[in-house]
């Protein structure tokens, strides 16, 4: 457990069973700090990539290949990555 704390690779097993969708907006938040250029943009991937696609998802569940894979695929225009048509929209 020592070594994975050093890679920074632990997850407490309390926060393993939240899911994205409830530990996401509390990290998007955090980052309010960053100037709106810098913020505006990762908000967005949240609502419309990150939260429709792993916002069900335990966090315990989630594997670094399946993260790797869908990355991959956004950034090859995959179609299957891409957001559903119509994200909830939320205002800041």
């Amino acid at each position: 457990m020592e070594v994975s704390k050093l890679r920074g690779e632990y997850i407490d097993p309390t926060l393993a069973r939240s899911t994205v969708a409830e530990l996401g907006p509390a990290w998007v938040e955090s980052k309010r700090q960053l100037k709106a250029s810098a913020y505006r943009p990762l908000e967005i991937a949240w609502r419309v990539h990150v939260e429709p696609m792993w916002g069900k998802r335990a966090i315990s569940e989630i594997r670094y290949s399946e993260v790797q894979t869908w990355v991959t695929a956004l950034s090859v225009g995959d179609p299957k990555a891409k957001p559903q048509k119509n994200p909830r929209v939320q205002r800041p």
